[in-house]
């Protein structure tokens, strides 16, 4: 008896040994002095003047990541991360992901709030990293609101999601996200989400593609559709991007395209992307209009961890039958550090 529980303490003994966890903690932080201008379609401009915000080169975030190897191949994950305001020093919680997973040849399930497969393709192709600035992400979802056009925009993440990630095999790999909602009335359908995403990578070449649905609560408003279809070739001396997406939803529908490189110059990369994207309003031919603009930015690397930084971006928008064109320009410096 002595020996078979010896024998049982010997085996938890090497269980726990082999079954190894570890945590990280990171983050992103960076600042910028900036000047933000609006021009409306009747000329009233809207200057705050110079200001310091957070970000700049790419938003500012802190997080935890772990892993614990399970054993057999397996392994359990998590991620909490949260957006950081380092010009105010606040913190929304852990409000960009926040979910736990479990990995193995298999692929990868996970569950709580994490990046849909729609934004994870759209982040892929654009060479500025789908940063707050770059045209890519003002254009597709007309965050300056110029004219009001814009029918579709990326979803970010999702809460209350399930997903499932293929390994990688030869290259490709893909994604399936669900999102059944939580918001349902006993007279109601709650709303729900769903989204597939498919992946290429070999050597230069990337090739992403996505489609997502969004259901809203009760199902009584039309469903949002979206797709996107890109890529990326690296040519070595640079990197070329292209963007194709369409959408369509209650308010109408659009479509657009986007282009971009990215530049090493040394201890230096410049990028530059252009976007326009084009709407057909549900409400009236009057409300349709096109969106479009460029940004660009030069990062220096000061050591692995910091960089300083150099933003610049212009965006036009005409509605159909207006006599003239919203406007909105953006250029700043900055700093930002890993870690």
């Amino acid at each position: 008896m002595k020996k078979t529980l010896v024998a049982i303490a010997a085996l938890v003994a090497v269980g726990a040994v082999s079954a190894q966890s570890s945590v990280t903690l990171y983050g992103r932080l960076g600042a910028y002095a900036a000047v933000k201008k609006t021009t409306d379609a009747a000329g009233v401009t809207t200057n705050p003047g110079l200001r310091v915000d957070s970000g700049g080169a790419s938003s500012s975030r802190i997080g935890m990541q772990g892993v614990e190897d399970l054993g057999g191949g397996l392994k359990a994950k998590f991620k909490l991360e949260g957006s950081v305001g380092v010009d105010s020093g606040t913190f929304t919680g852990f409000n960009r992901n926040s979910w736990v997973a479990l990995e193995g040849g298999f692929g990868t399930v996970s569950a709580g709030l994490q990046w849909t497969p729609f934004d994870s393709a759209y982040g892929a192709n654009d060479p500025q990293g789908y940063a707050n600035y770059s045209a890519h992400f003002m254009v597709f979802n007309n965050t300056k609101g110029l004219g009001g056009i814009g029918s579709h925009g990326d979803t970010f993440n999702r809460a209350n999601s399930l997903m499932y990630t293929t390994p990688n095999m030869g290259g490709f790999s893909g994604s399936v996200m669900w999102a059944p909602g939580e918001d349902a009335a006993s007279s109601s359908l709650s709303s729900q989400y769903t989204a597939v995403s498919l992946h290429y990578n070999n050597g230069p070449i990337s090739v992403n593609f996505a489609a997502e649905k969004q259901r809203p609560m009760g199902g009584v408003i039309r469903d949002t559709d979206g797709m996107v279809l890109g890529g990326t070739y690296d040519f070595g001396v640079a990197k070329a991007t292209f963007d194709y997406v369409t959408g369509k939803g209650a308010t109408g529908k659009d479509k657009g395209y986007a282009i971009g490189f990215g530049v090493p110059m040394g201890p230096a990369n410049w990028q530059f992307g252009y976007a326009r994207d084009k709407t057909t309003n549900a409400t009236g031919a009057v409300n349709n209009g096109i969106v479009k603009g460029f940004s660009t930015n030069v990062n220096y690397a000061l050591s692995k961890r910091t960089d300083i930084f150099v933003v610049a971006a212009r965006l036009t928008g005409t509605v159909a039958g207006a006599t003239s064109s919203s406007k909105y320009t953006e250029y700043g410096v900055g700093i930002r550090h890993y870690f």
